[in-house]
């Protein structure tokens, strides 16, 4: 009643009876109509109810001088209110103003993904390959397994397969299997070589290829060593690199049980490499090497001379202090190397987790 007094005594009296009796979709047309920001001025000024009708259609329906649509219930209730008080300006409409456009959306970076898988996705035509190709060719592959009597089908099947998704570890494993069954031990090296260049940095792929090679290569110490040598630049500081030096420890450690006359100074300096390395299962291979350490007859097998100058130093750089002189006799030297093996591996322990802080989620203990 305030808003319709207030529009009659501004419009002589005459827009309130123009529109007093007209009802047009649920809204009230005794009502002053809803406005627009830069129109309630307009409105509230009119001189004669001729302006104040303009703002009618035909039907009866109220419609927004500006963007000529109907405004929504909400928008109409706070321009009324903004009308009668006359102390805010009035919510805009929200109908089809040409200003309101919507700015265009940023488009999302494209997800990188690994190139030999790309250039698998893309073999087919330039299309990437769908799942269901995925599981045909898994499909045929287990169909054959069963069913094949031959090599030939199986093997074709397993190579289409890589050939589209080089990534599946456990089929290059297949295929290796498969011809060193029917072909040669070599003809399995071949599968193993191949299978390493897309998954170069795969610990599963490269723990399959030494084990390969330690099972077929006894009497080839060296050219396991070289594999070994050649796959822990690799992955071998990968957290969950465990199974790949679990794998190196033994055979060294079977390698020296072997043979009488050796020395243990191969595990030792394997043990000194893995425990300067951030991997999961770090606090149980210094268990490990506490217990190596023991049972070795002389200092020399836990640390030789050179390498206990070089953690010396090491730790001479990072502010350590010295544990003890040179001449003693071999009990004082494994006491005196095991805190410096001590010392170096908590120092390595606790940069690791300095390092591995802000890639932490906030929170995280």
């Amino acid at each position: 009643m305030r808003l319709n007094n207030v529009v009659q005594r501004q419009t002589g009296g005459q827009a309130g009876a123009t529109v007093g009796h007209h009802k047009a979709g649920g809204v009230r047309l005794g009502k002053p109509p809803p406005v627009c920001r830069r129109d309630s001025a307009r409105v509230l000024s009119a001189r004669g109810a001729s302006q104040a009708a303009a703002l009618r259609t035909g039907r009866g329906w109220w419609f927004c001088l500006r963007c000529r649509a109907p405004p929504s219930r909400s928008c109409a209730r706070r321009n009324r209110i903004a009308a009668a008080t006359a102390t805010r300006r009035p919510a805009p409409c929200r109908g089809r103003a040409a200003e309101r456009r919507r700015a265009p959306r940023r488009a999302l970076p494209k997800k990188k993904t690994h190139p030999a898988r790309r250039r698998a996705a893309m073999a087919d035509g330039g299309r990437p390959a769908p799942a269901a190709t995925f599981v045909s060719l898994v499909t045929r592959v287990v169909e054959l397994e069963e069913t094949a009597t031959a090599a030939a089908p199986l093997r074709e099947a397993l190579q289409s397969l890589l050939s589209r998704f080089p990534l599946c570890f456990g089929y290059w494993k297949r295929l290796a299997e498969l011809e060193l069954e029917y072909e040669s031990e070599p003809a399995a090296v071949a599968v193993y070589e191949r299978a390493v260049v897309p998954l170069a940095f795969s610990v599963d792929m490269w723990s399959l290829y030494v084990g390969h090679a330690v099972r077929h290569w006894p009497a080839q110490p060296d050219r396991v060593r070289a594999l070994f040598e050649r796959a822990a630049p690799l992955i071998g500081s990968d957290y969950l690199a465990d199974s790949f030096w679990d794998q190196y420890l033994a055979y060294e450690e079977a390698a020296a049980a072997a043979d009488p006359s050796a020395d243990a100074s191969r595990v030792g300096a394997l043990y000194v490499r893995v425990l300067a390395l951030p991997l999961r299962a770090a606090d149980a291979y210094w268990l490990r090497f506490q217990r190596f350490a023991a049972g070795c007859g002389s200092s020399a097998e836990v640390l030789d001379r050179e390498r206990e100058a070089q953690v010396r130093a090491e730790l001479a750089a990072d502010g350590a202090p010295d544990t003890g002189a040179e001449g003693e006799d071999d009990g004082a030297r494994k006491m005196r190397v095991l805190a410096l093996m001590d010392a170096r591996f908590h120092r390595h322990r606790a940069a690791h987790a300095q390092q591995a802080r802000p890639l932490l989620p906030r929170g995280f203990c």
